[in-house]
């Protein structure tokens, strides 16, 4: 049972690491806040996927619906934060997606791809 706990305490402990490294080198090398830097850590490490929607994006101007996000990929958007900042938590099927938006979203790693050259420049 000790070992376990040691093991355990040690793999936590690593990870906060992870974390720690990873928001000191955004901040660093990306010259983000804190909270910025902190959150795309931790989207990376979880494997959450995430995309910026670029202005000719065939994605851009169009509700979720549309790009047939959920229906055809089978991916769920999680939330969407808007180029000023603002986060869409739970974002529902009409919700139009704008040029600088980052989508966050769960799904198949082959399918998250799709979804990253869906939102790339056209």
């Amino acid at each position: 049972m000790k070992e376990l706990k040691m093991r355990l305490l040690a793999a936590g402990g690593l990870i906060c690491l992870v974390i720690l490294f990873g928001t000191a080198g955004y901040m660093i090398i990306e010259r983000w806040g804190f909270w910025d830097s902190f959150y795309i850590t931790v989207i990376t490490l979880t494997t959450v996927g995430y995309r910026e929607v670029y202005e000719m994006s065939q994605l851009a101007g169009h509700n979720l619906d549309q790009c047939g996000i959920g229906r055809e990929l089978g991916i769920i958007i999680v939330a969407i934060k808007q180029a000023n900042g603002e986060m869409k938590f739970n974002p529902n099927f009409l919700t139009v997606i704008e040029p600088g938006d980052t989508l966050i979203a769960v799904g198949e790693a082959s399918k998250l791809k799709m979804l990253e050259n869906m939102a790339k420049l056209t």
